[in-house]
C-alpha cells in the first residue's frame, strides 16, 4: 500500500521498515554485495550498504566512494583454521584492524557511518 505525501514520494512498507525511498534503492541496500578474496578489496558503497566476506588471506579494504551519511554493513565469515587480519584503508576510519580467529564458521559484523571523508566505524561484534 502507498500514501502518497507532499513531495509524491509514496511512503512505502518494505521487509517491515517504513520509508519514502523507491523500492529500487531499498532492494540495492539490502542485496548483500559479495567481496572477493583478493589481498586488496576495493568495495563500491554505491551498489549497496550490505557487504559480506569470507576471508581466505590478510586483506586490505577500501571503499572507492564515500557518500555524505550512508551507512555500511559488513559481515564477515570466518573459514579454514587460520586467523586473517583484515586492514581498512582507503577511506575508513576503524579502531584497529580485525583478526578472524582459527575456528571456521564464525561471523563478525561491522557498521560504518559516513561522514562525506570516511567511513567511520560504529560498531563491532566480537565472534559470534
Amino acid at each position: 500500500m502507498s500514501i502518497f505525501i507532499d513531495d509524491h514520494l509514496p511512503v512505502v512498507k518494505y521487509n517491515g521498515l517504513i520509508t519514502k525511498k523507491p523500492i529500487k534503492a531499498l532492494q540495492i541496500l539490502y542485496v548483500p554485495q559479495v567481496l572477493g578474496t583478493a589481498a586488496v578489496q576495493n568495495l563500491d558503497p554505491t551498489l549497496g550498504s550490505l557487504m559480506t566476506l569470507v576471508p581466505t588471506q590478510n586483506m586490505t579494504i577500501n571503499a572507492l566512494s564515500v557518500p555524505a551519511g550512508q551507512e555500511l554493513y559488513l559481515v564477515v565469515t570466518t573459514s579454514g583454521t587460520t586467523s586473517y587480519t583484515l586492514t581498512f584503508g582507503t577511506s575508513f576510519k576503524t579502531t584497529a584492524p580485525l583478526s578472524t580467529g582459527v575456528v571456521s564458521g564464525k561471523v563478525f559484523t561491522l557498521k560504518f557511518i559516513s561522514d562525506g571523508l570516511n567511513f567511520n566505524e560504529v560498531a563491532r561484534t566480537t565472534a559470534m
